[in-house]
């Protein structure tokens, strides 16, 4: 695994080309959006941002599993997520309320905690009730994309609240919206079948823009709703990756920086700077004395261990969660992390 790890800075791309969205907003008289852009391009400049690796794949897993949302907890208040987004098998668009997604290689996923005292949109009518149904709180995923046909940083009309309660009750039937959202993966080819379900709410950033999508889809607000949250489908899977693993014992952090005379030179044009990057840091785990490696009983792919309790002969303790066989050769290709020794 390669140490010279090269930052994409999609967020500073990003922020050049919502900076002219914005302003073409607020010459349309779209004033909502593009307040609420201003917001999106201040988070987007000043949260801490994490590079991960293609698609977000982190650890092997087919589907999001409970595991993986019970560790949905951002390493800070507003976080964002950003990695390339190629797939190597041929995947057929899917259609969605009548539009057709468009390629889109390179994502950025916006995050941020809902709290008590901690609202960085403001102005968003969805948050007084998310607070009042749940109350633990939850967190705020919205989707900021590249149009590959475009050649610009779009972003999303909303995106996706995940509470921290994201189990459904037994016997809870999908709401219009959730079902039409289910059958649009399940005729993609995009739906295992022993999927993982939980709770998560629909949230819209950018009103006009969604009145637009509406009166597109003829008024059926479901429909626009099942749109706006499929466009959020892969960055939500991002997130829940990144803090699944981040919250792991054995991962830490470590920064790469920009170069200093390359964003003195963006800085005397106007032009918005390079970021520092957190990248993952994994222990390698330790080989078991006369481990081969290979045949029948070789080391499994990268995964994740759930966190448990171990009662020891004087005590209880709670295990961490932990990324097991990092770096392996069977793992996910094309990691953008770097593995340490074993000082974890």
């Amino acid at each position: 695994m390669s140490d010279a790890i090269t930052p994409v800075n999609y967020c500073t791309h990003a922020i050049e080309d919502l900076k002219e969205t914005m302003k073409g907003a607020r010459a349309r008289g779209l004033t909502v959006t593009a307040a609420h852009l201003e917001t999106v391009i201040e988070m987007l400049a000043t949260a801490p941002k994490f590079l991960l690796p293609n698609c977000g794949e982190l650890i092997d897993t087919e589907n999001v599993r409970e595991t993986h949302l019970e560790l949905l907890r951002l390493p800070y208040p507003v976080t964002v997520f950003e990695a390339p987004w190629r797939k190597e098998e041929f995947v057929p668009a899917a259609t969605v309320a009548g539009v057709e997604e468009s390629l889109s290689t390179r994502r950025i996923a916006l995050c941020w905690e809902m709290t008590e005292d901690h609202t960085p949109v403001r102005g968003l009518k969805e948050i007084p009730v998310f607070r009042q149904h749940y109350r633990e709180g939850g967190v705020f995923i919205y989707p900021i994309y590249y149009s590959d046909e475009l050649k610009t940083w779009n972003p999303g009309v909303g995106g996706t609240f995940v509470p921290r309660e994201f189990r459904i009750p037994e016997g809870h039937k999908p709401t219009r919206m959730t079902q039409m959202m289910l059958d649009v993966k399940v005729n993609a080819g995009r739906l295992h079948h022993n999927s993982f379900q939980y709770f998560a709410e629909p949230f819209v950033l950018l009103e006009e823009l969604f009145e637009m999508a509406v009166a597109q889809s003829q008024g059926d607000v479901d429909a626009a709703l099942a749109r706006l949250t499929y466009d959020a489908n892969d960055e939500v899977h991002m997130a829940i990756q990144a803090c699944a693993v981040l919250n792991c014992a054995n991962v830490g952090t470590v920064d790469v920086h920009p170069k200093p005379a390359m964003n003195a030179r963006r800085l005397a044009m106007r032009r918005p700077p390079f970021f520092t990057y957190k990248v993952l840091q994994l222990a390698a785990g330790k080989v078991a004395a006369g481990e081969k490696g290979s045949g029948s009983h070789s080391a499994p792919r990268t995964h994740l261990r759930r966190g448990h309790i171990r009662r020891l002969e004087n005590r209880v303790t709670w295990v961490r969660p932990a990324v097991v066989n990092a770096g392996s050769e069977r793992g996910v290709v094309a990691k953008d992390y770097r593995i340490a020794g074993n000082e974890f």
